[in-house]
């Protein structure tokens, strides 16, 4: 682990303290393990040979591979595209976990978000249809009481769903998409291509963000488009 840590990863978190017989693992300067700067990459529990150290179940139940249906795919956290394999529990639909897989990109290594960020693919707050608001929820306003009390500043955690979900319904992909290509065709008629901006996502794969960006320019005609993994991904 100490050689995965320094080595691998470069984050020369965890180290050997002491001589002889009082030798022992520490991080940084014998500091807890969450106390210390490790970054949760995960690199020291996939090189630990005794298993001491173990993923902890995030979305489906951990199980033998053998148990698990095996896909391998890219991570889509950034540009780096780092190889991946993911665990499938095919009964519950979900990600067990997700391993480095030998690459020339990546050999193997992955960050905190490549090898434990997928469990938003089967959360429960994640949208699986499209919403469009309702006449009662008009003028627009937070739909959150945590959110107005911050006088709108999204608290902290997530947004109470119970609260807000009652202010939109149900819509098919065409009535979504019509009346968001209406509203964007609106404003950029009114108040130019200059007063619209898109701003991309890093779970979208590279052709999606090219597509993307190719929308914004070409169709909103703005030059307004940004990208999220420019400011916090690896790349």
């Amino acid at each position: 682990c100490v050689r995965a840590c320094d080595e691998l990863q470069s984050n020369e978190v965890i180290t050997r303290s002491g001589k002889g017989y009082g030798a022992r693992i520490a991080f940084d300067l014998n500091l807890p393990m969450g106390s210390s700067s490790c970054v949760s990459c995960g690199e020291c529990m996939d090189a630990c040979p005794t298993d001491a150290l173990v993923n902890k179940q995030l979305a489906a139940p951990l199980r033998p591979p053998a148990e698990l249906r095996q896909v391998e795919t890219l991570c889509p956290y950034c540009g780096v595209g780092c190889a991946v394999t993911a665990h499938v529990d095919d009964a519950s639909n979900k990600v067990a976990w997700i391993d480095g897989r030998d690459s020339r990109v990546s050999d193997r290594r992955l960050c905190v978000k490549g090898r434990y960020g997928f469990d938003y693919a089967s959360h429960g707050h994640r949208l699986t249809k499209p919403l469009i608001r309702i006449d009662a929820a008009y003028p627009k306003g937070p739909l959150s009481s945590a959110v107005r009390q911050k006088k709108g500043k999204k608290p902290g955690g997530l947004v109470d769903y119970r609260e807000v979900l009652p202010a939109f319904r149900e819509a098919s992909w065409d009535e979504a998409l019509d009346l968001v290509a209406a509203k964007l065709r609106g404003i950029r008629e009114a108040h130019g291509g200059s007063a619209l901006a898109g701003f991309g996502s890093a779970k979208c794969s590279n052709e999606e963000a090219y597509l993307f960006q190719k929308l914004i320019r070409a169709g909103f005609k703005t030059n307004n488009v940004d990208h999220c993994t420019r400011l916090c991904h690896t790349s």
